[in-house]
């Protein structure tokens, strides 16, 4: 259940968070008159789809994102309708814009779910072929997954530290009580429990030298929360490699793309064809560069120089069934017919699912009068992708030109480009909301890291090895060989020590010991409680359910980065959109669902109960008897 509303928590965050939302004092005092007209907003958007229509842009991406804040306004106002013939408009304007898909699919969620998943499949499909889409999500996805898990185990470290905060000033109490009072040396343990947190080393570091400390007497699982911690401290170096490496599609220049990922998403500008064609021919071995001059000259109407581009490009990939297309294309504008149709025939050699051979075949078979393969080879097509053959057949007629499929770099091309990219390539890069904490300042901050975990894992196992530490056998409070009032076969706290010594009976130290133990037990479960709502998954860690506090405090961590408005660091041309409401909505809802969990989880597991110490008629003589227990 709280993987579930985490779920839809991230999925609400990461869609709508992304993109911020300008303007919008200026939007609610214009929304009245434009909802009030009406007509205006409908009929610009009839106009700029006719001129993208017998323009053959690719894309209008201010007027679509115009278009799309004009419908969040009509929607505001109640003009459903409208809102959503905006929407759609928008998504025609520029089919990489992903805002619009999103919002419709959560407008339609509760008043008509099967258009919600129309919307749903809409955005999906869209994905498929949008590499700079993808890498907006895989890479935003890594970054806020990677930034819960880390404040996830920090903060069950810091819960750790703070349930474990008596046995740790136990051991400096006792060792600083051979030179010192034992009210100074109190004041001392608290102060070196503090004096860490407050030197500027921030959180992680002081956290995981006291659990190492503590690691003699952690149970194996916070063992491994104190693991996990020191794992990702430690390798948190190696994520400014990682981030880099995402981040290289986004680099306007340099190999292995040299800033040609986004421009199959957009049209041609003079800036663009010039640089590309520069580097291209400088860099005759890059085939992203040739592909790029290819795509720019075919729009540009050099078709001559975009088969030399295609045909160099197909010399560095001869598997490239989206250049075979392109290059099939070219040739059938040039009235190249059997040549086109050999290319076509490659492509869906290399790639049997390529819709678009198929599609841009059947018009060549068309203008041959073959019309038997023509509707062969479109059925084909419409079996493969229904939507594109649907898109492009209502575009006939509206130019001169063949309206033929050109195809972008597929996004295979650029992840396996991309994962296999030569690591001298890959500089390192950090997210603005890292580069201000240590842990990731570099490799020296790791090494002292580590060296000074491995001085506290020392120091823990000989502090153990010379003064064991145990529980009292009635409170559980630690003790020690040094403090612990040994009687018979238990041993006990000096305050437990001190109460049973006053009995007179077995039945009234009984007694005695019984209302101390349960005092001491109400005060802890009074402060576990407050904890526990307060903090999502501490009422679980201290009663020792390790994973599902740690899945708790993950969502909580991810809900966090959302309510802080941390941004995403990966946003190629602003892909997705949203409004602040949906997002407070969805992070309200979802903080709701952890909390209560959380909560309802703690009361409902049991406080682990002590076992009952039993005091014998002449307790001052004879001491405690009790099932054998450890003693210090």
């Amino acid at each position: 259940m709280a993987a579930a509303a985490c779920t839809i928590g991230v999925v609400v965050w990461l869609a709508f968070g992304s993109a911020a939302t300008p303007c919008r004092a200026a939007a609610r005092t214009t929304v009245a008159g434009n909802a009030a007209a009406g007509g205006p907003e409908l009929r610009e958007l009839s106009q700029w789809l006719d001129q993208k229509a017998q323009n053959q842009l690719v894309a209008m991406p201010s007027e679509a994102r115009l278009t799309y804040r004009r419908g969040v306004m009509a929607w505001k106002a109640h003009q459903d309708a409208q809102a959503v013939s905006l929407l759609r408009g928008a998504s025609e304007l520029d089919p990489s814009f992903a805002a619009p898909h999103l919002a419709l699919a959560w407008w339609f969620i509760a008043r008509e779910p099967s258009q919600a998943l129309l919307s749903w499949a809409s955005l999906l499909h869209r994905m498929r072929d949008d590499f700079p889409l993808q890498l907006e999500v895989v890479a935003n996805t890594v970054f806020f997954t990677l930034n819960a898990l880390f404040f996830a185990f920090l903060a069950a470290a810091l819960i750790l530290v703070g349930l474990h905060q008596h046995e740790l000033r136990h051991i400096w109490r006792e060792r600083l009580g051979v030179a010192l009072t034992a009210r100074s040396a109190r004041i001392w343990s608290w102060a070196f429990l503090v004096m860490p947190w407050l030197l500027g080393l921030g959180l992680a570091l002081p956290a995981l030298v006291m659990l190492a400390m503590l690691w003699p007497v952690l149970r194996v699982r916070e063992r491994l929360v104190f693991a996990a911690l020191a794992i990702m401290v430690l390798s948190a170096p190696l994520a400014a490699t990682l981030m880099g490496r995402l981040a290289l599609p986004l680099r306007n220049e340099g190999a292995p793309f040299h800033g040609v990922t986004a421009l199959g998403q957009r049209d041609e500008t003079g800036d663009d064809h010039e640089r590309v064609a520069r580097l291209a021919a400088e860099q005759s071995n890059s085939a992203f560069l040739q592909y790029a001059l290819g795509w720019l000259d075919r729009r540009s109407g050099d078709l001559a120089g975009a088969e030399a581009a295609y045909r160099r490009t197909l010399e560095l990939w001869p598997k490239s069934d989206a250049a075979l297309n392109n290059l099939g294309n070219l040739l059938a504008m040039q009235g190249r017919f059997d040549e086109a149709l050999k290319c076509y025939q490659r492509a869906v050699e290399v790639d049997p699912q390529n819709a678009a051979a198929f599609f841009n075949a059947s018009q060549v078979h068309t203008r041959l009068f073959d019309y038997s393969a023509a509707s062969e080879a479109v059925a084909r097509a419409s079996a493969l992708d229904f939507e594109m053959v649907q898109s492009y057949q209502a575009r006939s007629g509206e130019s001169g030109d063949l309206p033929l499929v050109d195809q972008w770099i597929d996004p295979v091309t650029f992840w396996s480009t991309l994962l296999h990219a030569p690591s001298t390539d890959v500089p390192g890069a950090l997210p603005a909301s890292w580069n201000a904490m240590i842990e990731t300042s570099g490799w020296p901050f790791a090494a002292a890291t580590a060296f000074l975990v491995l001085l506290g894992l020392g120091a823990g196992f000989w502090w153990q090895r010379k003064m064991p530490l145990r529980s009292c056998s009635n409170c559980a409070r630690p003790v020690c060989r040094r403090c612990a009032q040994r009687l018979r076969e238990v041993a006990l706290c000096p305050e437990c020590a001190v109460i049973a010594a006053r009995a007179e009976s077995g039945e009234f130290g009984r007694v005695l010991l019984l209302q101390q133990r349960r005092k001491v037990e109400r005060v802890r479960a009074m402060v576990r409680t407050a904890g526990a709502a307060l903090v999502p998954g501490l009422g679980l860690l201290a009663r020792q359910r390790v994973l599902a506090s740690l899945v708790l405090l993950t969502a909580t961590a991810w809900l966090a980065t959302g309510w802080l408005g941390v941004p995403a660091p990966f946003g190629l041309s602003q892909l997705l959109g949203a409004e602040e409401s949906a997002e407070a909505w969805g992070i309200a809802v979802c903080a709701v669902v952890v909390y209560a969990i959380s909560l309802l989880a703690y009361l409902r597991i049991p406080e682990p109960g002590a076992h009952e110490v039993r005091v014998t008629p002449n307790a001052r003589s004879s001491g405690l008897t009790d099932p054998p227990a450890r003693a210090a």
